[in-house]
């Protein structure tokens, strides 16, 4: 049984051009990456901190995390810091299949993108006016550098007087990153993530979704798991390791990924505030779960306010994704 779940309201699309590539016959890898890119390079999502329009650093220039791994033999590529790359999944995947190490970082992951053919563009190409119009009220408001966390795989529940005025919400606000789970008829499966990172962060901040263990995991013994949330806090615990050793200790996706969520907070010892943090699961039976500490999302393309987490879904037994929402995680 092929089954996609991806993070946000967002990745609807992805999962949906994903699903498309499955059932023509693609494996799980070439049609993860062509979800993932379809979100990259897509300036309409770069304002959920997902590639092309996605904010800058505090110097303001874009930078992407990206990583993938291969559930049959744990094959892992990364890279952290990309600048000039649109699609830097892509660059990612290159790096686990054409070198020798699995994470590349700044220059030398740029410099590995145009050693293999990858298209690097001046970093003016990258932004979006509402990611310009954002880094020009960063530099009047500075302070603001710490306000948001990030992942496609990281969030921000600061409210902001700016972000209300741009994106015109009344809601708290998230910065996020694109993180996708793939079984395929074979009973192969995969993870990609995908982020352009905290908004404003410092040059060079990374993320936890380019780790292995942290943003992603996947075991084809057992199943596969992303997260998404402050991966500053998340990146301390594993949380996708962690999922995945719960499901191979028989918990099902859903109990895994509840107790890692409550897990995570405990430690950090905010049980009355959380932190930001969203979890999705997949196991080699085709069951999914997720858990989260998200109260309330808007997507702005559709207009959509979620009470709740909302993530995509889709099994070869639909005709079309399905959002679904997962409410908070009770925190004890």
């Amino acid at each position: 049984m092929a089954v996609i779940v991806g993070t946000w309201s967002f990745s609807f699309d992805a999962v949906k051009s994903i699903s498309d590539k499955l059932t023509s016959g693609s494996g799980c890898l070439d049609a993860l990456e062509k979800g993932i890119n379809e979100i990259e390079d897509n300036p309409e999502t770069g304002s959920y901190f997902v590639g092309r329009g996605g904010f800058p650093n505090a110097s303001g220039v874009l930078e992407g995390d990206a990583a993938v791994m291969l559930g049959k033999d744990c094959s892992f590529g990364a890279v952290a810091a990309l600048q000039g790359v649109a699609m830097p999944f892509s660059v990612a995947r290159c790096i686990m299949e054409r070198s020798p190490h699995s994470m590349l970082v700044g220059q030398g992951a740029q410099d590995f993108a145009v050693n293999n053919g990858f298209l690097v563009e001046p970093n003016s190409a990258l932004q979006t006016q509402i990611s310009k119009e954002a880094y020009e009220e960063f530099l009047m408001n500075p302070s603001k550098e710490n306000n948001c966390h990030d992942t496609v795989g990281e969030s921000c529940l600061q409210l902001s007087f700016f972000f209300m005025v741009v994106f015109k919400l009344l809601i708290l606000w998230f910065s996020l990153s694109q993180g996708i789970l793939v079984l395929d008829s074979n009973m192969q499966v995969a993870a990609g993530v995908s982020s352009s990172g905290m908004a404003f962060k410092h040059p060079g901040r990374v993320g936890d979704s380019p780790l292995p263990g942290s943003g992603l995991y996947a075991d084809d013994e057992v199943g596969a798991a992303v997260a998404t949330g402050d991966g500053d806090k998340m990146m301390r615990f594993c949380p996708s390791f962690h999922v995945v050793q719960l499901m191979k200790e028989g918990c099902s996706p859903q109990e895994s990924c509840e107790r890692v969520v409550r897990h995570a907070q405990r430690k950090v010892g905010m049980t009355s505030k959380p932190f930001d943090m969203a979890l999705i699961a997949l196991n080699k039976k085709g069951e999914f779960g997720a858990a989260s500490t998200v109260p309330v999302f808007e997507d702005k393309s559709s207009n959509t306010v979620f009470s709740g987490f909302p993530f995509v879904v889709w099994t070869q037994q639909m005709n079309c994704p399905e959002i679904r929402v997962q409410p908070v995680v009770t925190i004890d």
